[in-house]
């Protein structure tokens, strides 16, 4: 068996029950005749309370409250701070585990049973017995301890709670397990969010200190520690609030190949073009790591069924010969942005009135995009059931199930496995993953979270520098107004496309800055091939096309005809668009047809600002039309908003007998048939011929 192999985990089994263990676990005999199974990697915290309960921490745990005696902080664990607050009362116990954070498991031995919690955020994954009778760190070794048999569940990480094996079920975040009788109890939240009457100066310097503490005591350890640096802004926020830290953390990025120039190389390339201009301004020690690297070894058979047991489906496992080679340290701790979307209030949008409603309909969606199958039951039926059995169409406490969705749902699930899986190479530390941290940033309100606009003020008041450079976009500040500003038509500009002496105007419109007036409707075709006029709403009349929010399934496409021809020629256009996703998403693409035939594709993440098209050798009577493709279900206002364009500086220029067959181009295009899409779903149906944190 691999070393790693259920890495950092444990089992919690009747005595004997566990066999077949990789060598570096020990075992912890228990009251009612159960033993404790975990990896000798990780400390295994003990305290005892004044009534005789038991408290177990194993993992990396960091106490996050504040402490006058500074010797106090560096001499007491975690468990025994638990135990201390079971001393007072229960709620000081909830408070206190608020205060944790790192990826952890917590024990809980007591007169009414054997009691798990694990972290805020469910980085550290636990499974148990439904009907009670024993946990596991991995649903595998779950399984392979109790005899479990396959369940027939298909893509068991983006269910609420299940797993591959008949009886074997998932405990969300911010719930307690009692593991003798399999009941599961919500702990939190326990009481209203108590920042919400609180200012956002107060919320952000609370989450200010709180983190200023949490990377004094990951930083006072003697792991070695890396930081997993991306082009996005939550990375961007974990390196402003842990910059004091940095001098003594390198970085690294992936990328495709220091070579590329277009295709998927040159998409992974994004983030790498995103963080040099950083790395030089802080002088930070960064690498890049490359997908095209020959020298790195594949994984071995050993190790490929290692990340088999210890994971639930294949997520990044490309990377890990990468992680392997360059890192040599035997117990490396990753600190990543991860769990951030928790407080971006990701599952529904701003105005949604019904939120359980909307909730729902996102969960069904994703699944079924996903390709999760669940024997017996429909996709509609668990997720009605999930949010009834944890409590989400109930008032907790005035927290939206939207929010917890992402949380115990989309974090607990999902991003947990993929931990499992890295767990072949390195650790990971999620810093934001503590409730004391997220309950302050849950108080700001739901556009404001949607925008992440407190993420930003904490960037502006630790490394205000850090919000010039562009988020996952190359451009700088500064060029994100000047593009607004020149797709706004305030800043003129020429058509760069061939003079000729016969030039004509098309028809009712002058060449000028303004958009050019739609004078047929915006069509949406749906996925069956129905099609139906959108109703445009007066705030989004000044956009050419764009792909309404209702609309966002994968096989949609929504069309607008530019123009029908009275004369052969070429014709002229400007598209202007105001988003990028700097060659990485695949959620949508544009595309100018003639006659229904594809003369030219863009991906949707195509760079911002004026992109001058050409169709060329049309003739009298044939219709040009600009489509927006759907090819990945999206279910916020902001990717309606990100498909968004004008067009202006229409201009036909007759000539020609119409023999040829239309082309279309614009400069630069990216190889669109190298595009691939990013949660393996296949290759992406662009019409020339729905990732991680």
């Amino acid at each position: 068996m691999h070393p790693k192999t259920y890495a950092y985990g444990f089992c919690l089994a009747p005595a004997g029950l566990a066999k077949n263990l990789p060598p570096s676990f020990r075992r912890l005999p228990l009251s009612r005749g159960f033993e404790l199974h975990y990896d000798s990697r990780r400390p295994l915290q003990r305290a005892e309370a004044e009534d005789g309960t038991i408290v177990l921490v194993h993992g990396r745990a960091y106490y996050l409250g504040e402490d006058t005696d500074e010797n106090l902080s560096r001499t007491k664990d975690a468990a025994a701070r638990l135990a201390d607050a079971l001393n007072d009362s229960e709620s000081a116990f909830l408070e206190c585990l608020d205060l944790m954070a790192g990826r952890h498991l917590i024990l809980v031995v007591s007169r009414t049973g054997l009691w798990i919690y694990h972290d805020a955020v469910g980085s550290r994954s636990v499974y148990y017995m439904a009907g009670g009778g024993g946990a596991a760190s991995h649903a595998h070794l779950l399984a392979s301890t109790f005899g479990l048999k396959p369940s027939g569940v298909v893509k068991a990480s983006h269910t609420w709670d299940l797993s591959p094996f008949t009886g074997g079920k998932a405990l969300p975040p911010n719930h307690r397990i009692e593991v003798l009788s399999g009941q599961v109890e919500r702990h939190w939240p326990f009481r209203p969010n108590p920042w919400i009457a609180r200012s956002e100066e107060d919320r952000l310097v609370r989450v200010q200190q709180l983190w200023q503490r949490q990377m004094e005591l990951v930083a006072r350890g003697v792991t070695p520690l890396r930081f997993a640096l991306s082009g996005g802004a939550d990375s961007r926020c974990v390196l402003a609030l842990s910059l004091p830290w940095m001098s003594a953390i390198p970085c690294f990025t992936y990328g495709g190949s220091p070579a590329a120039d277009d295709g998927e190389d040159h998409a992974l390339n994004g983030d790498v073009r995103l963080v040099r201009p950083l790395v030089d301004l802080l002088g930070l020690d960064h690498r890049v790591i490359y997908r095209a690297d020959k020298s790195v070894r594949p994984l071995t058979p050993e190790e490929s069924l290692a990340c088999d047991r210890n994971s639930l489906g294949v997520h990044g496992r490309w990377l890990l010969p990468h992680y392997l080679t360059n890192f040599s340290e035997p117990d490396l701790l990753v600190v990543r942005g991860n769990a951030f979307e928790i407080a971006q209030h990701k599952w529904a949008a701003p105005e949604d009135t019904d939120v359980v409603a909307a909730v729902r309909s996102r969960l069904v969606k994703r699944a079924t995009a996903t390709g999760v199958q669940i024997p017996k039951e429909s996709l509609a039926d668990h997720f009605d059931r999930s949010l009834e059995t944890y409590l989400l169409s109930s008032d907790l406490h005035g927290y939206l199930p939207s929010d917890l969705t992402h949380w115990e749902y989309r974090n607990g699930r999902w991003a947990s496995e993929v931990y499992n899986e890295i767990d072949l190479a390195f650790d990971t530390h999620v810093p934001i993953g503590a409730r004391a941290i997220l309950e302050p940033l849950l108080a700001f309100s739901r556009r404001q979270r949607a925008e992440s606009y407190a993420f930003g003020e904490l960037i502006n008041s630790t490394v205000p520098v850090l919000n010039f450079f562009g988020m996952s976009d190359t451009r700088n500040l500064y060029e994100v107004a000047r593009d607004t500003r020149l797709s706004a038509g305030s800043l003129a500009t020429e058509h760069p496309g061939p003079a000729r002496p016969a030039a004509s105007v098309v028809p009712s419109a002058a060449v000028t800055e303004e958009p050019w007036p739609m004078d047929h409707p915006l069509i949406v075709r749906d996925p069956s091939g129905r099609e139906h006029a959108v109703a445009v709403p007066e705030d989004m009349k000044s956009w050419s096309a764009y792909v309404p929010l209702e609309n966002f399934i994968a096989g949609t496409q929504v069309h607008r005809t530019v123009h029908v021809c009275t004369e052969n020629g070429d014709l002229f256009f400007d598209m202007h668009k105001t988003w990028s996703g700097d060659g990485k998403d695949r959620s949508f693409s544009y595309s100018v047809t003639v006659d229904d035939r594809v003369v030219l594709t863009l991906p949707g993440a195509y760079r911002v600002g004026r992109i001058p098209i050409a169709v060329h050798d049309v003739r009298c009577g044939q219709r040009i039309r600009l489509c927006i493709t759907v090819h990945k279900a999206r279910d916020r206002l902001s990717w309606q908003n990100a498909t968004r364009i004008q067009l202006s500086h229409l201009r036909f220029d007759p000539g020609g007998i119409g023999g040829g067959t239309p082309t279309g181009t614009a400069p630069c295009l990216p190889d669109v048939d190298s595009l691939r899409d990013d949660e393996g779903l296949g290759t992406v149906p662009m019409p020339t011929t729905d990732k991680m944190g």
